[in-house]
């Protein structure tokens, strides 16, 4: 960028006959103008992927340059301002770059479009890797001097309105006010405006959306998620056939968890289910149970023989329990169901239950 300004923090005079100034440390550095900013990363996106000790051991802040992670990219039209000494406590932490006004971000995929977000005000907390050597007995310049060879980025927050993240080799879509990214472990929070996130054909909406990555060891594409506040998802089941749309609507909440082993669907206030020509269902609570299908299988939903799938197997729901289908029509105080699917190859008399 250009025109680039440092402030140090407070002045001390050197002792005895020593000339100088000596100060203990750097607060800020600020760039004004042509904003250009690159960042290596220790993994191939910004929620990374589980890594073994010895390689996170060896991450580093600045990558050399033949590094093989894909790097980000950021750019903005306004100022911006990397804080190396802040207050020391949560609302003012150390080690903070500020980027304002027209942000964007790009991160490089070498198989296809890359990934983009847009927002107006951009903050990426770093932190050092290791604890410092003497720990609090050092002060900020050996401290800093310390650290920053040291440096991976660990939070990322963006507002905005709204706030526009994009992948197109992932056919992800998420907007809202807020978007927070804790990378090492993995979560995503969006909250404020109309948030909305966007994967394939499916779609969610709620006030707030928050989600974790599942990690490399846990064998699964499934994370967990929670959903705040009155919302809805539209869910193809079968992407081969993307006329079939399930609408799922609550009044409180929906989350992602798992109960012995096997990812669960929970929606609570008054949920309602709806599916394209078949009917539709409503609850004060419903629980989806799911089941993860293995490449190649062939009973996966779509055929694909590189991705898995999921797919409901069974749905529990309590409370005042109305049903209205072509084949059934009536009101209980529980209701339990299964459902069972035939292999592609099958010859099919009618629509599977």
């Amino acid at each position: 960028g250009r025109r680039m300004e440092i402030r140090l923090l407070e002045e001390q005079q050197a002792d005895g006959a020593g000339s100088g100034i000596q100060f203990t440390g750097v607060r800020s550095l600020e760039i004004l103008q042509d904003v250009r900013f690159q960042l290596h990363l220790d993994a191939d996106n910004l929620v990374r992927r589980e890594q073994p000790a010895d390689e996170v051991a060896s991450a580093a802040f600045f990558r050399p340059a033949d590094a093989t992670d894909p790097p980000v990219e950021i750019s903005c039209t306004g100022p911006f301002e990397f804080l190396f000494a802040g207050e020391g406590d949560a609302e003012s932490p150390d080690y903070v770059a500020t980027f304002r006004d027209n942000v964007e971000v790009w991160q490089f995929n070498p198989n296809g479009p890359s990934d983009q977000m847009t927002c107006k005000v951009l903050s990426l907390q770093f932190a050092p890797l290791g604890e410092s050597a003497a720990g609090a007995s050092l002060d900020t310049t050996q401290r800093q001097r310390q650290e920053l060879g040291r440096l991976k980025p660990y939070l990322l927050e963006a507002t905005g309105a709204p706030v526009i993240m994009v992948s197109p080799a992932r056919q992800i879509d998420a907007r809202g006010s807020r978007v927070r990214i804790t990378i090492p472990e993995r979560k995503i929070a969006l909250d404020g405006g109309d948030v909305r996130l966007t994967s394939g054909r499916n779609v969610l909406r709620a006030p707030a959306i928050f989600y974790t990555h599942p990690a490399a060891k846990e064998r699964t594409r499934l994370g967990n998620f929670l959903a705040e506040g009155a919302g809805s998802l539209d869910f193809v089941p079968n992407p081969g056939e993307p006329g079939e749309v399930l609408r799922a609507q609550w009044q409180q909440s929906v989350r992602l968890t798992r109960d012995q082993g096997k990812p669960c669907l929970w929606l609570d206030g008054r949920p309602r289910l709806a599916m394209t020509g078949r009917g539709e269902l409503v609850a004060d609570e419903m629980k989806i149970y799911l089941e993860e299908v293995a490449p190649g299988d062939g009973m996966a939903l779509n055929g694909d023989a590189d991705e898995s799938t999921v797919r409901p197997d069974r749905l529990s729901a309590i409370g005042t329990v109305i049903i209205q289908s072509p084949q059934l029509t009536g009101r209980t105080h529980e209701l339990s169901a299964w459902f069972r699917y035939h292999s592609p190859s099958a010859k099919q008399d009618g629509a599977d239950s």
